[in-house]
């Protein structure tokens, strides 16, 4: 059983449509990153899910009930917002009790559970202190203890590292996996950072003008970009259109300027690539020269597919990618009319 399920959620505020037909499903315990830039519905589906903005159409159902119409305070979710929201006026304590107060919870069970909970986010000893008196990282520890306190079945995260620096960022966000994996809690994680995403999540759900471009594990959306966004917004990629020079019943030859790629799977075309660049990618060799033209090493390439990992010059990447790049190639079919390639939209001599 799903711990949440949407089913053709969408969301639109007169003619402008912000969340379009988005659906996905996630079971317990597991870490779920909806990414995607600024304006792509992203923080609209959470709300969404959480009860505080109401839905224009389809579904969402959270454990086994149909949760759309449920009022917030009724849905056994718990959302920790991009601000952390901490009530300014009470206690460290007193925040991550107010969950249980409003449920009715005795006031000794409740006090041991904060305890507990507090405890959970090394804060002990912090009790009596109001949020003025701690840190970034502090107050965004109690949010999160105000969260799990309640025993969630499903835990929502709006950006909450967006207003920590780098150092303390990456502290946190290790923190927080450690946690949602020990509890073994569903979660559902908002970000626009890349490095974040890949870094936290069971699944990736890129997002883009409201809908949803590709859900997969986070090496597959590093590695097999299904389109020309994905594979431009996570990381760096070089786009290289190609043309086809020649198609079989299984293989193609890709060809531009003064190298070709053979080999490459006939089934890109048949999925879609003709017109969207993202997916394809070859093994390369390190030129001689600085120009690939001038390299005899260039003139004809095997086609291995996903053979090279994608790095960021090896600052950045899923497991620790290496130094080499993996390169997405835009194709047309020159034997059906097809236009000749343009310029490449990065040098291909630009390798380091």
């Amino acid at each position: 059983m799903s711990s949440i399920r949407l089913v053709a959620l969408t969301k639109r505020y007169g003619a402008l449509t912000v969340v379009d037909h988005v659906s996905f499903a996630g079971e317990r315990g597991e870490f779920v990153t909806l990414l995607g830039p600024s304006g792509c519905g992203k923080t609209t589906t959470l709300r969404m899910i959480a009860g505080f903005v109401v839905p224009t159409s389809g579904r969402i159902e959270i454990g086994d009930r149909d949760a759309t119409q449920v009022p917030p305070n009724r849905r056994d979710v718990a959302l920790v917002f991009q601000n952390y929201a901490l009530f300014p006026h009470m206690t460290v304590s007193a925040n991550v009790a107010f969950g249980l107060r409003m449920r009715g919870i005795g006031r000794d069970e409740r006090n041991m559970r904060v305890a507990q909970a507090l405890e959970m986010v090394k804060l002990r000893g912090f009790e009596d202190r109001f949020p003025k008196a701690l840190s970034g990282g502090q107050q965004q520890r109690v949010a999160l203890a105000r969260a799990l306190v309640i025993n969630p079945q499903l835990l929502l995260l709006d950006e909450p590292f967006g207003a920590l620096d780098k150092q303390l960022r990456d502290h946190m966000r290790d923190e927080l996996s450690v946690l949602q994996r020990r509890l073994g809690i569903a979660t559902v994680f908002v970000t626009h950072d890349q490095q974040e995403a890949l870094a936290l999540s069971d699944r990736v759900i890129v997002m883009n003008g409201g809908r949803i471009e590709q859900i997969g594990k986070p090496t597959d959306i590093y590695e097999r970009p299904r389109s020309r966004f994905v594979a431009e917004f996570l990381g760096r990629s070089n786009l290289i259109e190609m043309q086809v020079r020649e198609l079989r019943a299984d293989t193609m030859r890709l060809a531009r300027g003064g190298f070709s790629v053979r080999d490459a799977p006939a089934a890109a075309l048949r999925d879609g690539y003709r017109d969207d660049p993202a997916g394809v990618c070859f093994d390369h060799a390190r030129p001689r020269s600085r120009h690939p033209r001038r390299s005899h090493r260039f003139r004809d390439i095997p086609w291995r597919e996903h053979a090279v990992a994608r790095g960021d010059g090896g600052r950045s990447g899923v497991g620790g990618a290496g130094r080499t790049k993996r390169d997405a190639i835009r194709f047309t079919d020159a034997g059906r009319g097809g236009r000749r390639a343009s310029r490449s939209r990065r040098r291909v001599d630009r390798w380091r």
